[in-house]
């Protein structure tokens, strides 16, 4: 679906799903930038040790989300605990 989009908003012409969701990711990250917008929870103003300490319960609350439970892919604590550092840190995702 995202190369998809990526193709209609004329970033790509691939018809590879991989590269069309990082034209797409990277087109998102440019407009947010344009705009000012933040690209990561660090950005918003959120101190390393109270995104620390939330952390536990950011995770809990994430794992019994109804789009986590009916999730395709499993996802399991770890995992969760990882997305959330990455989102912190505004680091691409690599897993």
């Amino acid at each position: 679906r995202y190369v998809d989009l990526a193709r209609v908003a004329r970033l790509t012409d691939s018809h590879d799903g991989a590269e069309g969701g990082r034209a797409l990711v990277a087109a998102i990250r440019t407009l947010a930038a344009e705009i000012g917008q933040p690209t990561s929870i660090a950005a918003l103003g959120i101190d390393a040790e109270a995104f620390a300490a939330a952390l536990d319960t950011l995770c809990d609350n994430a794992v019994s989300d109804m789009s986590i439970i009916s999730s395709q892919r499993p996802v399991d604590m770890d995992e969760l605990r990882r997305l959330f550092e990455y989102a912190y840190a505004g680091k691409p995702i690599d897993f």
